[in-house]
């Protein structure tokens, strides 16, 4: 079995800057609870690498699940709480700023309450700079602006959204721009 020496996987992330961006984002998505599932999709020749060489070598890997299974298995709660932390915002200033409760606020932290009304969620998104509509995908809501144009075409909008399934981020960005030229226009 080779095992990668430190230099093999620098020389690899400094040939392929996008990879570097893959591993990053892999790091700061991937939760304790994602370890044991990285390990079981990294392919026998790499087994007893360490796993963040092994994230390295296998992002290509990982890059199309990692980002999902991380959202769906890290809750609410915990998310922010990592979020806030990294950003060196204790609990009772951020509760300050968002205009809840220490104690609710670390109750919600905790995954003992559900996450808070759509408000609270837009505010906690600001503070730690996660795009809103992410923030309120892993509070399990929708943004009441996008359920109010759903509402007005609902046969069209699930059609769209039936035949998009399956198609990557970036695809679908790219179709979003095109309808955003189109509406310009």
């Amino acid at each position: 079995m080779s095992r990668l020496t430190d230099e093999q996987v620098e020389a690899l992330v400094a040939e392929n800057a996008k990879l570097r961006r893959v591993v990053r984002a892999a790091k700061k998505l991937l939760v304790h609870d994602l370890a044991a599932d990285a390990r079981e999709k990294l392919p026998p020749c790499i087994e007893a690498v360490h796993l963040d060489d092994a994230l390295i070598a296998v992002a290509g890997h990982l890059t199309g699940e990692l980002r999902t299974m991380s959202i769906s298995r890290e809750k609410f709660g915990a998310f922010i709480r990592r979020e806030r932390e990294g950003k060196e915002i204790g609990l009772r200033e951020m509760a300050k700023m968002i205009g809840v409760s220490p104690t609710y606020q670390s109750k919600v932290e905790r995954d003992e309450f559900p996450p808070p009304a759509e408000d609270k969620v837009r505010a906690i998104a600001k503070i730690i700079e996660c795009d809103v509509d992410d923030l309120l995908a892993r509070a399990g809501r929708v943004s009441t602006d996008i359920t109010d144009i759903i509402k007005r075409h609902p046969v069209e909008l699930a059609a769209l959204l039936r035949t998009i399934k399956g198609l990557t981020a970036d695809d679908i960005a790219r179709l979003a721009r095109q309808a955003q030229k189109a509406k310009d226009d």
